[in-house]
């Protein structure tokens, strides 16, 4: 499955079904940024690795550097850190936020990340039989294969299953990252979607304050 034109249906506002197939923030967050130039994971990463980043520097005065690691390392005023909030640079090739292309690791994030933003909208209960026949007529408009299809099918018809997102997600960049795609799919943010990414955030057991990064840099573009 082409996980990056999965990925680019759930967010592109241009897709002819509003701000992305599945709505909220991420037609006003990311249109009139670089970003949608980006695949979508490319897109994701980079959204989460931008934050990740101001909150490491924040914390211990560093910015995260970006060769790719099975944990996280920092550098002092490494020059490849991200642009400013206008801009989405996508993370390092190869880094744990965008795992290299022959790897089956990205496919796995990017799985997890549909799964992510799908839960999120279900969020605010289950779709109700306008918002499904909505999202379903516009499925066929994304260009995606069979398999892709049925795999959003699949998770939209799906009772909502924070947990088995939450314990797919097992390093704090691929944490950080179904944060972000979770917020991204929220809309106003309505009491249901705020209690929804206050308990998603204790579970993936996020700091505070790269939750609050994670919230300005996503509605930096907004």
């Amino acid at each position: 499955m082409n996980v990056d034109r999965m990925l680019g249906g759930l967010l592109d506002g241009r897709s002819g079904v509003g701000t992305g197939l599945l709505g909220g923030l991420a037609g006003r967050a990311l249109l009139g940024r670089r970003g949608m130039r980006l695949g979508g994971l490319a897109l994701l990463g980079g959204l989460a690795w931008m934050a990740y980043n101001k909150f490491i520097a924040k914390k211990d005065g560093a910015i995260l550097a970006p060769e790719a690691s099975s944990t996280t390392t920092v550098v002092t005023g490494s020059p490849d850190a991200p642009r400013v909030a206008g801009e989405i640079t996508p993370p390092p090739e190869g880094s744990p936020f965008f795992p290299a292309a022959d790897d089956g690791a990205r496919d796995e994030l990017g799985l997890l990340l549909v799964r992510a933003m799908i839960a999120a909208a279900k969020a605010d209960g289950e779709l109700d039989f306008e918002e499904s026949t909505h999202i379903f007529g516009k499925i066929s408009d994304l260009g995606l294969d069979d398999a892709e299809r049925a795999f959003i099918e699949s998770e939209l018809r799906s009772p909502l299953d924070v947990a088995s997102i939450v314990e797919a997600a097992k390093t704090p960049e691929a944490r950080t990252e179904v944060y972000t795609a979770s917020m991204l799919v929220t809309s106003s943010i309505n009491d249901a979607e705020r209690e929804y990414l206050e308990e998603l955030a204790d579970r993936l057991e996020l700091d505070e304050a790269l939750v609050h990064e994670i919230e300005a840099t996503v509605g930096a573009g907004s």
